[in-house]
């Protein structure tokens, strides 16, 4: 699975963590072969 992350308006992306880490607000690649938790974190 693939997930990508669009900020509300004001805000910007900062990074993922959980089952996945980096920058790239479209980056972030996950197997889900169990419950996993991803978070992706915005700041102003």
């Amino acid at each position: 699975m693939s997930l990508s992350a669009l900020p509300p308006p004001g805000l910007a992306f900062q990074g993922w963590s959980g089952a996945c880490t980096g920058l790239d607000p479209n980056g972030c690649k996950v197997t889900m072969n169990a419950d996993t938790k991803v978070k992706a974190s915005f700041s102003k």
